[in-house]
C-alpha cells in the first residue's frame, strides 16, 4: 500500500496493521431506525444487538445515512454501517518489527496453507415459529497460524453420498441448519488464503444426529386449595424453550391414572361440580413440542369445602350475591314484604282503589277507578304525568300518534343528525339522485386499475432509465383528491452474485402552473441537522402541500424553490411545519407560497421529494422471476395527471436485471 507522506517505519507498520485489520471487517448492514438516527453521523460507531444475527452489542461504524418514509408514512432514517472493533487500533511495542537490523527475512509465498485444528461438532436445538425445536450443527475449530487466511470453506454431505453442500465463514465457527436427523453426515473444513490457495482440509466423518430427545423439567410448586364445590390446583411451568403444555392427572385416590385428565397451557386447573366434602389427588407432567415428557410430580391434594349456616354472617348475603331470577314470587310468602322493607330511595307503585290519606313525598299509586298514575308531592296527590310537565323537545316518539306529524309541520333545519335514531334513514327513504358527491363529507374514494407492460422487457442498469408512463383520469366532480398507487412490479434477475437493491422513482409531469398559492406569513424557521431545515406557517395546511410540489417566498418566478420533504401539523402551536433540504436556511421570512408544479413549464418531469424507494433483493442464484410490492403516494389534483416510472440498480453484480410489468390499483382519496 502506498504511504507517500510517511517517513517512519513504525508509523508505516501501524498504518499497515490498521488497514489489514479493517479489511477483515466485511459485514455491512442497512437498517431503518426512527429519527433518533439523525443524532449519529458518518464515522460514528454504534452498538447493535440482534438475536437472530447472534449480535450482542456488536460495534459498527456508520458509513452512510439517508432519510426515508417508513411504515405508516412516518419519517425514518436508513443507516448503512460496517462492522469495526477497537482492537483494530491497538498497538504495543511488541507489535513493532525492526526491519533495519539486518538478518534473514522469511517472506510469505502463499503456495501452501496449513489445515485448521481442533475441529469439533456440537448439536444444538433452535426453536422454530411453531415452538418446535429443530436440530442444527455448530462446527468450531482453531485457525492455523497464517495471517493471510481469507475465509474458510465448509463442505458437508450425507455419509456415503456425493451430494455436497458448501458454506463459507470468516469466523472460526459456523452454524448449519436444515439437516436430516435420521442420517449421518461428513464434514470438511478448508482454509483459503488471499491468493486463493486452500488447505487439504480437516474432516469429521459419519457424524450421527440425534434430534431433540431431552425431556423438559417437571413443573414445580404444585399445590391445591379446596373451595365450595371446587378444588383449584396451581403450579409453576418449567422455563425450557420448547415447553408446550402440562398434562394434569386427577384421581379420587392416591394413585396416578394412566391417561391425563386435562392438557393445560397455563398454571392452573380447577375441578368443579363437586358435592360435599370430597378429596382429589393431582399429578403433573411437562410436555415439549417434540413430545418429550417429564417425570410426574409427587401427588398433592385438597378437599372441597361445605358451607354451613354458621359460616354465613348476618347481612353477608346482599342483592349482589343473589343471581338474577334466583328469587321468584313462589319463594316469597304473601304479605312478607312491606313497603317499609324497601331500601331508601326505592318507592314501589301501590295499586289502590282510593288514594291513601297519608303518604310520603315521592310515593306512587295507580288508581284503579280511572286507570291513572299518581304521585305524592309532599302535600297532595297529583297526576304523575301532566301536560305542564312536558317541556319543549321532551315528548318521546311513542307519545305521538302515528302519522299525526306531516312535513309541513316540521320547520326547515329542525331535524339534524342528533334528532335521528340510528338506522332511521334507509335507502328507500332517500329520493333517487338527491345526494351528490359535493353533499358528502369524509372519504369519497375512487379506484382505478393500473398497468404498464413492456415486451421486450426494459433492461435496468446502475444508470436511471425510464420504464414507462401512465395517466390518471380526472376525479369525479373535479374534487381535489390525493392519489395512492399500490402495485406489483415483476422483473427478472439474471445470475446475481449477491443481494442488491432496486430503486424505483415516480415522476409527475408539470401542467405549467405559474403562480403560487399563499400559505400565510412565515412564523418560524430553523435547522434540523446538516442540509435539512424547516419553515413554519400558522394553521393546518396538510391538505394543501405534497412532496411533488414546491415552496418559495415569491408568488411568481421565484429564484429559490424548495421541495417539501415532509409536512407536519403541530396542534399545540397551531402551526404547519414544512421540512426541506438545502445547504443553508433560505426560507426565513415573508409570505410562503406553494405551487403544485414548482413554477416549471408544462411538460417538465417533477421528482418526488420524499426520495426514490429502494427495494432490497435477496441473494438468489440463477435466473429468477421476482415480484415486488410497490406503495407510492401521488400528487393531490382535481384534473388529469401524467406520471412516468424510472428505475436503476444499486450494488448489482451479475448478468442483467430487466422489468417486465407493473400492475395494480390507483386510489383517489379526499
Amino acid at each position: 500500500m502506498p504511504l507517500p507522506f510517511v517517513t517512519n517505519n513504525i508509523q508505516a507498520q501501524r498504518l499497515a496493521k490498521i488497514a489489514l485489520l479493517k479489511s477483515r471487517q466485511q459485514v455491512v448492514i442497512t437498517m431503518a431506525v426512527n429519527l433518533k438516527g439523525l443524532q449519529v453521523k458518518v464515522g460514528d460507531t454504534i452498538q447493535v444487538t440482534n438475536d437472530r444475527l447472534n449480535y450482542s452489542s456488536k460495534v459498527f461504524e456508520v458509513i452512510d445515512y439517508s432519510l426515508a418514509i417508513g411504515d405508516g408514512q412516518a419519517l425514518a432514517v436508513n443507516l448503512v454501517c460496517i462492522e469495526t472493533a477497537s482492537a483494530i487500533y491497538d498497538w504495543t511495542t511488541s507489535d513493532e518489527e525492526d526491519f533495519l537490523s539486518g538478518g534473514e527475512l522469511d517472506l510469505y509465498d502463499g503456495r501452501t496453507v496449513d489445515n485448521v485444528t481442533s475441529l469439533t461438532l456440537t448439536e444444538i436445538g433452535l426453536r422454530g415459529p411453531d415452538g418446535g425445536v429443530s436440530s442444527s450443527v455448530q462446527l468450531a475449530w482453531t485457525a492455523p497460524d497464517d495471517a493471510f487466511i481469507e475465509f474458510y470453506k465448509i463442505r458437508y454431505n450425507k455419509n456415503g453420498t456425493t451430494d455436497y453442500f458448501e458454506v463459507q465463514s470468516r469466523e472460526t465457527n459456523v452454524l448449519i441448519s436444515g439437516l436430516d436427523i435420521t442420517s449421518n453426515y461428513d464434514f470438511r473444513v478448508q482454509a483459503e488464503n488471499l491468493l486463493g490457495v486452500t488447505s487439504t482440509g480437516t474432516t469429521l466423518s459419519n457424524q450421527a444426529l440425534n434430534g431433540d430427545t431431552t425431556a423438559p423439567s417437571a413443573p414445580t410448586g404444585g399445590a391445591a386449595t379446596g373451595g365450595i364445590q371446587t378444588i383449584t390446583a396451581e403450579w409453576n411451568n418449567p422455563s425450557d424453550i420448547d415447553f408446550k403444555h402440562v398434562e394434569v392427572y386427577v384421581n379420587t385416590t392416591d394413585s396416578i391414572p394412566a391417561s391425563p385428565t386435562a392438557l393445560v397451557d397455563g398454571e392452573e386447573y380447577v375441578v368443579t361440580g363437586l358435592s360435599g366434602a370430597v378429596t382429589r389427588y393431582f399429578w403433573l407432567k411437562a410436555v415439549d413440542f417434540s413430545g418429550n415428557k417429564s417425570a410426574a410430580t409427587a401427588s398433592f391434594n385438597a378437599t372441597s369445602v361445605v358451607a354451613g349456616s354458621s359460616d354465613i354472617a348476618d347481612d353477608a348475603v346482599g342483592s349482589e350475591q343473589i343471581a338474577d331470577d334466583a328469587v321468584g314470587s313462589e319463594q316469597i310468602a304473601d304479605g312478607a314484604v312491606e313497603i317499609t322493607a324497601f331500601a331508601s330511595g326505592i318507592n314501589p307503585v301501590q295499586v289502590v282503589s282510593t288514594l291513601p290519606a297519608t303518604a310520603a313525598q315521592g310515593d306512587m299509586a295507580f288508581l284503579t277507578t280511572d286507570n291513572k298514575l299518581y304521585r305524592y308531592n309532599g302535600t297532595a296527590w297529583t297526576l304523575a304525568v301532566d301536560g305542564a310537565d312536558v317541556t319543549s323537545g321532551t315528548l318521546p316518539a311513542n307519545a305521538i300518534v302515528a302519522n299525526s306529524l306531516t312535513a309541513g309541520q316540521i320547520a326547515a333545519g329542525a331535524i339534524n343528525t342528533d334528532e335521528l335514531a340510528a338506522n332511521a334513514v334507509t335507502a328507500v327513504k332517500i329520493q333517487a339522485s338527491s345526494i351528490t358527491v359535493d353533499k358528502l363529507s369524509g372519504d369519497v374514494s375512487e379506484v382505478f386499475s393500473f398497468g404498464v407492460y413492456k415486451a421486450p422487457a426494459v433492461s435496468i442498469t446502475s444508470s436511471e432509465a425510464t420504464f414507462g408512463e401512465f395517466t390518471i383520469p380526472a376525479p369525479d366532480a373535479t374534487i381535489s383528491k390525493y392519489g395512492m398507487l399500490t402495485a406489483t412490479m415483476q422483473f427478472t434477475s439474471n445470475s446475481p452474485t449477491g443481494p442488491y437493491a432496486l430503486e424505483v422513482d415516480f415522476e409527475r409531469k408539470s401542467t405549467g402552473i405559474t403562480s403560487g398559492s399563499s400559505l400565510g406569513s412565515i412564523v418560524g424557521s430553523g435547522s434540523l441537522n446538516s442540509f435539512f431545515y424547516y419553515v413554519e406557517v400558522g394553521g393546518n395546511h396538510l391538505k394543501e402541500v405534497d412532496s411533488f410540489g414546491g415552496i418559495a417566498t415569491s408568488q411568481t418566478s421565484p429564484s429559490a424553490i424548495k421541495s417539501p420533504y415532509a409536512v407536519e401539523y403541530q396542534s399545540s402551536t397551531d402551526r404547519t411545519r414544512i421540512i426541506y433540504s438545502d445547504i443553508s436556511a433560505t426560507l426565513t421570512s415573508g409570505t410562503l407560497y406553494y405551487n403544485a408544479d414548482k413554477w416549471t413549464s408544462s411538460g417538465t418531469w417533477l421528482t418526488y421529494a420524499g426520495s426514490a424507494r429502494r427495494y432490497p433483493v435477496a441473494d438468489i442464484s440463477g435466473n429468477n422471476f421476482v415480484a415486488l410490492t410497490l406503495h407510492q403516494p401521488l400528487a393531490k389534483s382535481d384534473g388529469e395527471e401524467n406520471y412516468r416510472i424510472r428505475s436503476r440498480t444499486q450494488g448489482f453484480s451479475g448478468t442483467s436485471v430487466s422489468i417486465t410489468s407493473i400492475n395494480g390499483q390507483i386510489q383517489l382519496l379526499t
